[in-house]
């Protein structure tokens, strides 16, 4: 699955300012400094989290004064050091940020959407990048602090501190290292407490197929699950919102309008008994999963598959 680019932004003031988080399996200890630029330091810091995902932590420093709106062309440079788990806390980010992931500097527009629809310190804004992971043959994965933070962070972090400060606003910045791309992001907006999760969309999948495997990495993720209100953003303006974790459906106007002609049925039906329209909506879940338990899988595979072929061929019909 092709990574998606973006980032996710949120609090005030002029200047970009950032956090970062990485993933990989590099031992505590590991520090690498690297040249500073007078117009900016960073500071990267590593920590383990599980054997095969661990994160980055950057911190920003106050960075040379510049009228807001001002291009930043220069590269950045980040110095690297070790630091604790990854937080809210140690991003310096308020839990129900917005977490972004980018991966190509040419492909920001996901995260130029959410810098321009953010107020000031109002959410904060967290911009990930996943490094892929391939497993060694022991199965460990020993990376030092340089090889999780490259040109490719580099590039891709100038990019998005640039769009930042072209705007006036604040980010935080991240980097994690996994196997696999959606468990190393939700892992991440799990650590960080994100309530919001803005991704580009895919070169190879369409945005209801992203959504679906995102969905599946979501169920991988351990207990409790955070719900995640996911955003799908094409380059042609056009979104998709998903909502990762249980949560009530979206009814159409004709399901909700079903659902009260049964309840007005059995209204009358079952008096004296106290009727609600939840309790219809239970009573069929339950008949459901009934049937499920009795092995009627494959005749309601086949009525549900009739069910959506209906539907498909209501909505590709013009209206008279």
């Amino acid at each position: 699955m092709t990574s998606p680019n973006g980032s996710i932004g949120g609090t005030g003031g002029t200047g970009a300012r950032g956090g970062v988080a990485g993933v990989a399996g590099c031992g505590g200890g590991c520090c690498a400094r690297s040249r500073g630029i007078p117009t900016s330091t960073l500071t990267l810091s590593i920590t383990m989290m599980i054997p095969i995902l661990l994160f980055i932590v950057f911190t920003i420093s106050e960075r040379r004064s510049r009228p807001a709106g001002s291009a930043h062309v220069e590269m950045d440079q980040f110095n690297l050091e070790i630091e604790g788990e990854l937080t809210p806390e140690a991003v310096g980010t308020k839990p129900g940020n917005i977490l972004v992931p980018i991966s190509n500097q040419f492909n920001l527009y996901h995260l130029s959407n959410v810098l321009d629809r953010i107020k000031p310190g109002r959410r904060d804004v967290v911009v990930l990048h996943v490094r892929i992971l391939r497993r060694a043959a022991s199965g460990e994965q020993e990376l030092d602090a340089d090889q999780l933070f490259g040109s490719i962070e580099q590039h891709l972090f100038s990019q998005a501190l640039s769009l930042a400060e072209k705007r006036g606003k604040s980010i935080r910045l991240a980097v994690v290292a996994s196997n696999e791309l959606w468990d190393g992001i939700l892992r991440a907006g799990q650590s960080l407490q994100s309530s919001t999760i803005v991704a580009g969309s895919s070169g190879k999948w369409q945005s209801e197929e992203q959504a679906r495997q995102i969905g599946d990495a979501w169920e991988r993720l351990g207990d409790p699950k955070p719900q995640f209100n996911l955003e799908i953003h094409m380059p042609t303006g056009d979104k998709v919102f998903k909502v990762l974790g249980p949560h009530a459906p979206n009814l159409t106007a004709n399901e909700v309008n079903l659902l009260h002609r049964l309840w007005l049925r059995f209204s009358d039906l079952v008096q004296p008994e106290e009727l609600h329209h939840h309790d219809v909506v239970h009573f069929a879940l339950e008949e459901l999963q009934h049937e499920l338990d009795e092995r009627k899988d494959e005749e309601l595979v086949n009525r549900l598959r009739t069910h959506l072929a209906a539907n498909r061929t209501k909505k590709k019909t013009p209206p008279n």
